[in-house]
């Protein structure tokens, strides 16, 4: 999570409303539906920590992902909210994925 947090947003009409915020970036890795690392279910395999969140929860934690890539990319995604009178939030999410 980037940051969080509330203010009292207003209307044209000058009603106001609590609108909560947040805003976090993604990271992630996504297999190929014909890979051969199979998840049972319905998961996603991303990495929602940045380092120092990791090293605080736990202080050996390691990652290593080993392989090739057939094809390297990096997709990127942005979607965000708008907060509304009858939907009072706004959120902000980027995310960053090796697929």
């Amino acid at each position: 999570m980037r940051k969080s947090g509330s203010y009292i947003g207003t209307n044209a009409f000058g009603a106001g409303k609590v609108i909560n915020y947040s805003s976090r970036d993604d990271y992630g890795v996504r297999l190929a539906p014909d890979s051969p690392i199979k998840i049972v279910g319905t998961g996603n395999f991303t990495f929602s920590l940045d380092p120092t969140e990791a090293r605080a929860l736990k202080p050996f934690l390691r990652v290593a992902l080993v392989g090739t890539l057939a094809e390297p990319r990096v997709r990127s995604s942005h979607s965000a909210h708008a907060p509304t009178f009858s939907e009072p939030y706004e959120t902000d999410r980027s995310g960053l994925y090796i697929t």
